[in-house]
């Protein structure tokens, strides 16, 4: 049920779009057979192996009414970029998948994402190089042209809309207290230039990112998601925060009026949640 009424929420904010696709593949819509789950002898629900879904974009039927006495179930047909799904091979899964990347999904990074580090750090810095380094191997789904590179000196005014004015230049300075740092978790390395100039790079990106999806239709930034980050503080790991940094900018420099942060991370973003 979270499924279906999380696809529905999309349907009715997302135009359509070829990249509608991508919506098929995150919430299929359910098969024919019904619930995957079934009830044991005990009368307890059994989970059943999820079934694979082939995707098919479907742009020419409209909203019909079946009319009284015909046969088949009452209600409407399929919708205009609605997906039928059926069981399919492993061999049709990655076809469709390849298909959809085949659209060109707009990728933003920057060689500077991620800086050097010291090895023993328990924070994986290197993990946006190897994600650009795996998708570079990876030409049947990404297409080089692909690639985008966020600007490297965005404004203070992007960063000063979402955080206090003292907090973000003092981080900028390399000048945030050791317990200011602490807190993050970065400790002497909030100070260091490489850092401050990736964390500047990743909101910026992101900006890029939303960019790119209003024309689009989706985008995907290789780095980002500092959602602990608060107004006069970080923390987690996050220091400035990309997505309210992103919030911002579209609303007063795209009209958009309308944002929803999905976010999936098991610790839950209180940076988006705090009052602004």
């Amino acid at each position: 049920m979270a499924s279906q009424r999380a696809r529905s929420w999309f349907e009715e904010v997302w135009p359509p779009s070829p990249w509608r696709l991508y919506l098929d593949l995150a919430f299929p819509l359910s098969s024919a057979s019904g619930s995957s789950d079934s009830l044991s002898a005990s009368g307890h629900h059994r989970p059943q192996p999820r079934r694979r879904l082939a995707v098919t974009l479907d742009k020419t039927t409209r909203p019909t009414r079946r009319r009284s006495g015909s046969s088949g179930r009452s209600g409407r047909s399929a919708t205009p970029h609605r997906a039928t799904a059926r069981r399919c091979t492993s061999a049709e899964a990655a076809l469709h998948t390849q298909t959809v990347m085949r659209l060109r999904l707009p990728l933003v990074y920057h060689p500077h994402y991620s800086c050097s580090w010291p090895s023993n750090h328990r924070f994986p810095m290197w993990k946006f190089a190897e994600l650009h380094a795996y998708l570079q191997t990876q030409p049947s789904v990404v297409d080089a042209s692909a690639w985008h590179t966020p600007r490297e000196d965005p404004p203070h005014e992007w960063f000063e809309a979402v955080h206090e004015h003292e907090y973000y230049h003092s981080f900028r300075a390399g000048t945030l207290s050791t317990a200011e740092a602490r807190r993050i978790g970065f400790g002497d390395q909030t100070q260091r230039p490489e850092l401050i100039q990736r964390t500047i790079l990743e909101c910026s990106g992101t900006v890029q990112t939303a960019r790119l999806a209003l024309q689009s239709g989706i985008a995907c930034n290789l780095a980002g998601g500092t959602h602990h980050a608060h107004r006069s503080f970080g923390s987690g790991f996050t220091i400035l925060n990309d997505l309210a940094v992103t919030a911002s900018y579209v609303r007063h420099y795209e009209g958009i009026h309308r944002i929803a942060i999905v976010d999936l991370d098991v610790h839950q973003g209180d940076g988006e949640r705090a009052p602004p």
